[in-house]
């Protein structure tokens, strides 16, 4: 018995317990609280994320069944503009983000974003009359969204978490600090407004050089006596160090091996 984590069709993220053989990046069927689903394989023996629904794991998927899927995924977006009519005439305050039908066209699934929450009961109503089957509203964050529709980052590649991104680990100021990128949220947020998730995937690098660096305007030993560093080169693991003497200053490059200080004193910023 093992946990294998899933990439549902279209819809996020889900966990199955499988008893028997099973490869990774096969499709298979399963069935949650929205009934069936295609879903793909994307981790084996994996640990439960309790954020994500326990599905119930059915069969291995069929030729039949991966066209069934896009097929209706291509009907669903088929509605998204009498979707939109619909939340607009109403007066509903929500950005429509994506359709989605389950694999056995018993539910349909509209995802959305909202600045708070949203009194939808009325719109459920409309909505099921108008398709004949049942609707499942749900909001999701920024993120996710991007995730979803895509987009094109700064880098001018498309956006990591619609590629091969799956899971949304945490990303702080911190990490932009120790990488010496300028704080202006046009340069270090992506395009769903939250700090770029690449600011992680080298971190754990610059902090390891980080703490063999002195800080920046702390005093080193070098060669030529001691010297107040003003600039860190964190990928070439240089300082840039500034010599006073009397009214003269002087700055040079030196590598790191060429200058010594307090190790206790570390270049992590505050």
């Amino acid at each position: 018995m093992q946990i294998v984590k899933l990439d549902l069709f279209k819809n996020g993220i889900g966990y199955v317990c499988i008893d028997g053989e099973i490869k990774l990046g096969e499709h298979i069927i399963v069935e949650g609280s929205k009934g069936l689903e295609l879903a793909t394989v994307s981790g084996l023996n994996s640990k439960y994320d309790t954020n994500f629904e326990m599905l119930t794991f059915l069969k291995v998927a069929s030729d039949d069944d991966i066209n069934t899927a896009y097929n209706l995924f291509l009907e669903a977006q088929k509605l998204e503009n009498k979707v939109r009519e619909i939340i607009r005439s109403n007066g509903i305050d929500l950005k429509l983000c994506f359709l989605n039908y389950n694999l056995d066209k018993t539910k349909l699934i509209i995802y959305y974003t909202a600045d708070g929450r949203v009194d939808f009961r009325n719109l459920v109503k409309i909505l099921a009359n108008n398709f004949h089957t049942r609707i499942e509203m749900r909001q999701i964050g920024n993120r996710d969204e991007v995730q979803i529709i895509g987009a094109m980052g700064t880098c001018g590649r498309e956006c990591c978490c619609k590629v091969f991104l799956k899971d949304f680990d945490k990303v702080s100021m911190k990490m932009a600090k120790n990488q010496s990128v300028s704080l202006t949220p046009s340069k270090i947020n992506g395009m769903c407004g939250r700090l770029m998730c690449c600011l992680k995937y080298e971190d754990d690098n610059y902090k390891e050089v980080l703490s063999k660096m002195p800080k920046v305007n702390s005093f080193v030993l070098t060669s030529n006596g001691s010297a107040k560093v003003v600039f860190l080169d964190i990928l070439r693991e240089e300082v840039t160090v500034l010599y006073e003497q009397g009214d003269e200053t002087e700055k040079k490059t030196l590598k790191l091996q060429d200058i010594s200080f307090d190790k206790s004193v570390s270049g992590f910023y505050a």
